[in-house]
C-alpha cells in the first residue's frame, strides 16, 4: 500500500487516478463483509426495484440473454467465438450487461435520488454526485453543461467489442444512453458526439 500511495509522487487528497483495480477490491470487500455476491445484491437492490430484466453482472450470460445480446466487434480479442464477447471476472469494474433503455432507467432514478431521494437516499446520492477532484465523484463524472446550463453526471464505457456513452441531468428527468458494438477511435468520437447532440436537444 505504501508503494501505491507514493505512485507518481501522489499525495493523499492532491491527485486522483481512475482505478478499475480499486473498484475490484471494493467489490471483494463488499462480498466478504456481506456474504452476498455483487450479482445477487444488484438483482435485489437495483434490478428488481427498477424493473430491469436485461441488466446485471452476468458472467457468463445465460443462454436466454445471449439470444438477445449484441455481438461485440473486436474480433482478434474475443473470448467466446460463438457469441463475440469477453468474460470479465472483475464484475464491478467491467462486468455489467445492460441495454440503452434500462441504462436510461438507472440514470433517471439516480437523478431523482439526487433531487429528492428515491432508490438512494438524497444524502447518499448527493455525496455520490458531488465532484471531489477533477470533476469526478464516486464512479461518475460530474460537470456543468454550459450548452444547457445544466448539472450533469455520467460515465463512458469501453469493454472489448463495446462502447457506451451515458449522461443524465442532476436537475431534471433527462438521460441519454448510446451503445455501439465496435471499438475504434472514430466510433468513440462519433458516438459521444451523437449522445451530446441528443442530450442538447432533449426536452
Amino acid at each position: 500500500m505504501k508503494e501505491q500511495n507514493s505512485y507518481g509522487g501522489n499525495k493523499n487528497g492532491k491527485q486522483h487516478m481512475y482505478s478499475g483495480g480499486g473498484i475490484t477490491l471494493a467489490q471483494l470487500a463488499f462480498e466478504r463483509i456481506t456474504g452476498t455476491t455483487l450479482c445477487e445484491a444488484f438483482q435485489k437492490e437495483v434490478a428488481e426495484p427498477l424493473g430491469l430484466k436485461h441488466t446485471g453482472f452476468f458472467q457468463p450470460l445465460d443462454e436466454e440473454l445471449v439470444s438477445n445480446a449484441a455481438f461485440g466487434f473486436r474480433l482478434a480479442q474475443k473470448e467466446d467465438p460463438a457469441h463475440g464477447y469477453h468474460y470479465y471476472p472483475e464484475h464491478a469494474a467491467a462486468g455489467l450487461w445492460t441495454t440503452p433503455t434500462e441504462l436510461v432507467k438507472i440514470g433517471l432514478e439516480l437523478s431523482r435520488s439526487y433531487r429528492k431521494g428515491g432508490l438512494l437516499k438524497k444524502k447518499t446520492a448527493r455525496r455520490m454526485m458531488t465532484p471531489v477532484m477533477d470533476d469526478y465523484g464516486l464512479c461518475l463524472d460530474v460537470w456543468e453543461s454550459e450548452a444547457r446550463k445544466d448539472s450533469v453526471a455520467g460515465h463512458d464505457g469501453e469493454n472489448w467489442g463495446f462502447l457506451t456513452s451515458w449522461v443524465f441531468s442532476r436537475k431534471k428527468d433527462i438521460c441519454v444512453a448510446v451503445m455501439y458494438n465496435n471499438v475504434t477511435e472514430a466510433a468513440d468520437e462519433a458516438m459521444n458526439g451523437i449522445a451530446c447532440e441528443i442530450y442538447r436537444n432533449a426536452k
